[in-house]
């Protein structure tokens, strides 16, 4: 009998420490477990861009616009042809010749007054009934490159007297260039309307560019 009351206080004692035990840990502070309490969430932000207060760089050098020869040929041609035509100059003619030169195109356009497909007088395979675009290419090439030979002394056609051109002397490079691109007596020119070619091409150089 003392044995069994003896096991049923052991059992008694054992079940008040276990409930003891759980009771403590059930007291414990838990609110870190609860979503309301958990630390915010820190998003990384992203790194600022590189930016520099160094000043950007501009060209120093500018071109004059292409309008001394483009608006002439607006008038002329309309402005899809004014568009072939920029496009040959820019692409045949140096930038820092621009404003000598692509005027002179534009002259040698409304001297020649050429059919479609002669616009610029241009005689060649390349150019002749090629298009717009061809004889103006054509006509700003042989200008570009024979104002090289100009100003570098290499005329050595019958009745060319210079031997060194001027920079800017435009008279003077339209009368060297009128026995290259324009010569009297060519067989495509029974008339001997040529002769007309210095003159006429001076006259509308000076109104475009004026």
């Amino acid at each position: 009998m003392n044995f069994k009351l003896h096991e049923l206080l052991l059992t008694v004692i054992v079940s008040i420490c276990l409930w003891m035990g759980i009771g403590a840990y059930m007291s414990e502070d838990t609110t870190l477990d609860s979503p309301a309490a958990m630390p915010p969430i820190t998003v990384p932000v992203p790194p600022t861009p590189f930016t520099t207060t160094a000043p950007i760089h501009t060209p120093t050098t500018t071109y004059p616009t292409l309008s001394y020869g483009y608006a002439p040929i607006v008038s002329k041609d309309g402005e899809a042809h004014a568009a072939l035509y920029r496009d040959a100059v820019l692409e045949n003619i140096r930038p820092e010749h621009h404003h000598i030169l692509a005027p002179l195109v534009a002259a040698i356009r409304y001297q020649e007054n050429g059919r479609a497909g002669l616009e610029y007088g241009c005689m060649s395979e390349y150019a002749k009934d090629r298009g717009y675009r061809k004889q103006a290419g054509e006509c700003a090439l042989t200008v570009q490159y024979n104002y090289d030979r100009y100003l570098n002394g290499g005329c050595r056609i019958a009745g060319c007297f210079h031997k060194d051109g001027t920079p800017g002397d435009t008279t003077g490079y339209i009368a060297y260039l009128g026995h290259v691109y324009c010569p009297l007596g060519a067989k495509n020119d029974p008339m001997n309307l040529n002769v007309h070619w210095i003159s006429g091409v001076t006259s509308f150089y000076n109104t475009f560019t004026n």
